[in-house]
């Protein structure tokens, strides 16, 4: 009775979060004579484009519909103009494409008028099995990795600038001073690839041309707000680091790091009583100091996944670790007013520590409304290894900078 009881709860949970609201009739009245469909519908506007047979679905164009005076009840009398927004100001440059209401797509319709909560009316004659062939359609195999979504036209020098701030697993928040220089700095909590409250590590950098020079060092006591399955924690300690972007369009990052001080042995000894592991086989697991150089690494490519920003894959060493992973930003699954975050990443077993698998899901969008909407972002982060579950904690996303486009 439980299992079906929790199976009928989830089921309708996705049904909720994936699928959009059950509608049969709409009151086209309730519209205004003229509305432009938000930036943060994302998806909408790109079907709009899609529709229109744009030749290339450009993240810079904004929808704008207006209704016909001489039929004002009638949606497919009204007109579209797709219009060129500057992605530094947000003013508008000017239209790009005209076309007309009745040639858009049922379903694309079917979400405009969505967009409108008040002109839901009756929902009794909606037939529910719409549903399902909704969220199949969503789900097209084509549409899981799209290598030209979500990334910018390739400027040198310019691989360091990031909108997103994340507690655990994300890329650094890159801030440009000097964009056509590639000058700015970045900042960052974490491993760029570890799982939560896996290190104490606090970074900071300056960027130019390509360069990253900086400085790192261990923060507070992070790492002791869950003390239980510590054995593959890395502990960190002052240091400096530098890498170069190759710019062959970014896709190539190599650099080092230093330790400058070493932990001492009392605080080492202190570390390990409260980390240590000892396994049935004799075997013992204990955390990573960080001592003495570092050769890194990253290999990169950028993808879309479900029509998500700033995505890549990757193939990173990092402190004599290897990493295999990928991280996309506001990507949706059928629905557009829910957008998630996603890092996987995985971790092969070393000399230092054993393998693992960090995991991260974030949900923006429906939290918030207007300027908080798609700012933040929270959800799990998750870490497992060969003993099955390490860590978790909750992660917080933050973005910057909507209006720019970066990869």
């Amino acid at each position: 009775m439980r299992k079906n009881a929790t199976f009928i709860f989830i089921t309708l949970m996705l049904i909720y979060v994936f699928s959009p609201k059950l509608i049969a009739q709409y009151n086209w009245d309730k519209f205004p004579e003229q509305f432009r469909i938000k930036s943060s519908y994302k998806a909408i506007n790109d079907s709009i484009q899609k529709d229109l047979k744009m030749s290339v679905i450009d993240p810079n164009v904004r929808v704008e519909i207006q209704k016909n005076s001489l039929f004002p009840k009638n949606p497919d009398e009204s007109s579209i103009r797709l219009i060129l927004i500057d992605p530094l100001t947000g003013a508008d440059i000017g239209p790009v494409l005209t076309g007309d209401f009745k040639n858009l797509n049922s379903e694309t319709k079917y979400e405009i008028f969505k967009f409108c909560e008040d002109c839901i009316e009756d929902r009794s004659q909606y037939d529910p099995t719409t549903i399902f062939k909704i969220i199949l359609k969503k789900f097209e195999i084509k549409n899981l990795f799209n290598f030209s979504i979500g990334r910018r036209p390739y400027i040198p020098f310019q691989s360091f600038v990031h909108r997103y701030f994340s507690l655990f697993m994300g890329d650094r928040l890159g801030i440009p001073i000097d964009i056509e220089r590639g000058i700015g700095i970045s900042i960052g909590f974490s491993s760029p690839y570890g799982g939560p409250l896996e290190t104490d590590l606090f970074e900071a950098n300056f960027h130019i041309l390509g360069l990253k020079i900086g400085a790192f060092n261990a923060i507070g006591n992070i790492t002791d707000l869950q003390r239980k399955n510590s054995y593959n924690n890395v502990y960190s300690t002052l240091g400096i680091q530098c890498s170069y972007a190759v710019p062959v369009s970014n896709f190539v990052e190599v650099g080092f790091q230093y330790t400058m001080k070493k932990i001492s042995q009392y605080i080492k000894d202190d570390i390990l009583k409260k980390t240590r592991r000892i396994n049935d086989n004799g075997t013992i697991d204990e955390p990573m100091f960080l001592e003495g150089i570092y050769i890194n690494g990253e290999l990169r490519y950028p993808f879309g996944l479900f029509g998500g920003r700033a995505g890549k894959g990757y193939i990173a060493y990092y402190q004599n670790e290897a990493h295999l992973g990928i991280r996309t930003f506001e990507f949706s699954l059928g629905n557009y007013d829910t957008l998630f975050d996603l890092y996987l990443d995985y971790m092969f077993y070393s000399k230092e520590r054993r393998n693992q698998f960090n995991f991260s899901l974030l949900l923006s969008n429906s939290i918030f409304s207007e300027f908080g909407k798609d700012t933040f972002a929270f959800g799990p982060a998750l870490s497992f290894g060969p003993y099955g579950f390490i860590k978790g904690s909750i992660n917080l996303r933050i973005k910057l900078n909507e209006e720019q486009k970066f990869f």
